[in-house]
């Protein structure tokens, strides 16, 4: 038996009146899950627009809990690179990988990312471009 057809019977046993569709529905997000183990997500906004905050929502982390950053290299970097929010330009690494223990997203964070910059336009296209390249 499959770990699919598994996660589709123990939802079966603990809540009967769950719906047949409701049934598909864990199916395809566990067969999705199968496929693509984590998700890349570009988080782009202004400085002190919350960013961070969506992140812990979105991971169910709490304020205390500390992301897991990485370089573009994949090398684990110190526990002080994650700060704050900042209302300074500038103060972002797009290459950056940001995870939260338990999560299976990988977030980059624009860190203040402002309109009208056409350097950091350009950052953002050829960041998306490589990873859409590289189906990473």
């Amino acid at each position: 038996m499959s770990a699919i057809q598994d996660v589709a019977r123990v939802v079966d046993v603990e809540d009967e009146t769950t719906s047949e569709a409701g049934h598909r529905e864990v199916i395809d997000i566990m067969a999705l899950r199968a496929s693509c183990p984590q998700f890349r997500i570009l988080v782009i906004g202004k400085a002190n627009a919350g960013k961070t905050t969506i992140l812990h929502k979105v991971c169910n982390a709490t304020p205390e809990t500390k992301p897991i950053v990485y370089d573009h290299r994949g090398k684990k970097l110190r526990k002080s690179w994650f700060k704050k929010p900042t209302s300074q330009r500038g103060e972002h690494n797009i290459e950056y990988q940001i995870t939260f223990p338990g999560s299976h997203f990988i977030f980059h964070d624009s860190r203040g990312f402002e309109s009208g910059s056409v350097e950091e336009m350009e950052i953002v296209r050829n960041f998306l471009k490589e990873r859409s390249d590289h189906g990473s």
